[in-house]
């Protein structure tokens, strides 16, 4: 979550990951990725 706040190609990246996955990390705060990789707040935070 660090790596994604603070370095912008990882962030550019996650995202591409994300979408190529069907992942989308702003849907919920309470879904499996989110509570796996702890994102549903930070991406709440944007």
């Amino acid at each position: 979550q660090n790596d994604i706040r603070k370095n912008p190609a990882f962030r550019s990246q996650f995202h591409e990951m994300c979408a190529k996955v069907g992942v989308d990390p702003l849907a919920s705060n309470k879904g499996f990725w989110a509570e796996l990789l702890g994102i549903g707040d930070f991406y709440y935070e944007l």
